[in-house]
């Protein structure tokens, strides 16, 4: 360690002494290192601890499997009310700010190199727009204007007029952090928003949205070093073991932060043949062996909503990831930092349950899936483990979210000079604790400004009677146990989730002034939180007799400015 890092560091650590998040029996211990793994496109039925929650079905009898998780889950803390974005660039720019998407303008996922930006397309920006600033222009098929949307994170480059997001490096500087494998954050590596320009160390990384498993890494912007592993996922977790070995060989006084992005279990749904072999003659399909269609009290219908658990290359994928949890844990005890190492776990939004025509995976009974503000597309898994300091508990009494990700590391490192004033949603630390008197809950607020298409739904009635329903743009807002669902186009839907997790039974109706109530929250949050250009208005271009129009709004819309 150089004389100017052990210096900075023990001054440090002398401000850490006496932190209760770090003392155990009287004895004070130093920050603790932290291994942030965060999945692609995994659902929270995809895990067996939850999907054992929600069906009665244990995990030796379900088709997927994933052991490691598993005792991650039976030994660590468990949030089976934890919420993320229905995309994953909103998520990760989420994850590592603690501030919502919403504000910055990530609301989409959209990062090709092909993203039709002002700048990219070399024209001014309109008045109100920022160079990077995707304008998409008006739809005639949808009557209302979806938002517009911002495609990196902010980092206070000439053409962002002084937006700047602090990440997780500069919010925990007396770590090394690094990061490994989908960044998706960098508008495809523009430089000053990649991730060695938020702090990062960076291993290797591609920032896209997909990559193949099987090709190798030399189309990535960051390669990184050869493995001997050639699977991606495989690649990553020996990736993350290398990284870790090699830091506490040459640097153990100084707590690391590892980043792990994986890509799994995002298309391409490419496997190991060996995985997939085994996966093809299991014969054990947990609730797989049930057929069900689900009516729901709004005229649609979910078809065959839980036949959907035994792809075997999906399952495979789904190991291969698993397989990596292990590798690290495993790792982390032979090092000897097991104790002080916490590992969060966490995917960036619910399963994408098709591919084309063919279904890969299931949320049932969640409703909805990645890209819907459905529980199907924002209840995530979430999974935390630091032996020895914190016991195994489900920490369910209030809904979390994935921005109180950064608060909560920044007091589990006791890292009080770290800004958290700009942040949304206290740090869920006293939970974790037990103390949740000390724990104040806040509202948590989703924006999707956008129609999406629903592949597990049609509508049951009406002039549009087995027609896939697409879903309006929304702003959602999750309060203890209520959510409501506002749609743009003026429908609500409030669902009291804990007694209703499939939201077959819209509450709306019933409850007018709670539904008064919330949407007035929402609509000043959006006020307060949402730029025009990110937000929905009337669609001037709409035409009713366009192909494959959208009818007509029969309710007063909810767009940026209403109530």
């Amino acid at each position: 360690m150089r004389i100017f890092d052990q210096i900075f560091f023990l001054s440090l650590l002398t401000s850490f002494l006496g932190a209760s998040t770090l003392s155990q029996a009287g004895e004070t211990k130093t920050p603790p290192n932290i291994v942030l793994i965060m999945a692609d496109d995994l659902g929270w039925m995809d895990v067996n601890y939850f999907a054992q929650i929600a069906t009665g079905v244990p995990a030796e009898k379900q088709f997927y499997e994933t052991p490691h998780l598993n005792q991650m889950a039976n030994e660590g803390i468990v949030s089976t009310r934890f919420y993320a974005n229905p995309l994953c660039t909103p998520s990760r720019a989420a994850l590592i700010t603690g501030v919502n998407s919403a504000r910055m303008g990530l609301v989409n996922a959209f990062s090709s190199k092909n993203a039709p930006t002002f700048l990219s397309k070399n024209i001014t920006p309109k008045q109100g727009f920022l160079g990077l600033d995707c304008d998409l222009g008006s739809n005639p098929k949808y009557p209302l204007k979806t938002g517009n949307f911002y495609t990196v994170l902010p980092n206070d480059q000439p053409s962002e007029n002084g937006l700047k997001s602090l990440a997780l490096p500069k919010l925990l500087p007396h770590y090394r952090s690094a990061f490994l494998g989908k960044w998706h954050l960098g508008g495809h590596h523009i430089s000053g928003h990649r991730p060695e320009d938020f702090g990062f160390e960076a291993i290797a990384y591609h920032d896209e949205g997909w990559s193949e498993y099987h090709k190798g890494r030399s189309f990535w912007h960051l390669p990184g070093p050869a493995t001997k592993a050639t699977y991606l996922t495989d690649a990553l977790g020996e990736m993350s073991v290398n990284w870790i070995t090699q830091h506490v060989s040459t640097n153990p006084q100084k707590p690391f932060l590892l980043y792990l992005a994986h890509f799994a279990v995002h298309g391409p749904i490419e496997a190991k043949t060996e995985d997939i072999d085994y996966f093809s003659q299991k014969k054990t399909l947990g609730w797989n062996q049930r057929t069900e269609q689900v009516k729901y009290t709004d005229t649609q219908t979910q078809t065959q909503a839980d036949k959907g658990h035994h792809n075997p290359k999906y399952a495979s994928m789904l190991r291969s990831m698993d397989h990596t949890i292990g590798s690290i844990r495993s790792t982390l005890k032979t090092l000897g930092i097991e104790d002080n190492t916490v590992i969060l776990f966490l995917s960036d939004n619910g399963a994408d349950t098709f591919k084309g025509d063919e279904q890969i995976t299931s949320n049932f009974p969640l409703r909805g899936h990645k890209g819907h503000v459905w529980e199907g597309g924002i209840k995530v898994p979430f999974i935390a483990v630091w032996p020895k300091h914190w016991k195994e508990s489900k920490i369910d009494q209030y809904p979390l979210s994935i921005t109180q990700i950064a608060p909560t590391l920044i007091d589990i490192a006791a890292a009080p000079e770290a800004p958290k004033t700009n942040m949304d949603g206290p740090s869920f630390l006293p939970l974790i604790e037990g103390i949740s008197e000390k724990y104040q809950p806040e509202p948590i607020f989703i924006h999707e400004p956008f129609y999406r298409p629903n592949s597990n739904e049609t509508y049951s009635e009406g002039e549009q009677k087995g027609k896939p329903v697409t879903n309006s743009p929304s702003t959602v807002m999750i309060d203890e146990d209520y959510k409501l669902i506002c749609y743009h186009d003026g429908e609500d839907r409030l669902y009291k989730i804990p007694q209703d997790i499939g939201e077959r039974n819209n509450l709306a109706s019933k409850e007018p002034e709670r539904v008064a109530r919330m949407k007035k929250q929402i609509s000043a949050w959006r006020a307060k939180n949402v730029a025009p250009r990110y937000d929905t208005h009337l669609n001037p271009a709409y035409n009713s007799k366009a192909k494959n129009a959208l009818p007509a709004l029969k309710l007063k819309p909810f767009i940026h400015g209403s109530l």
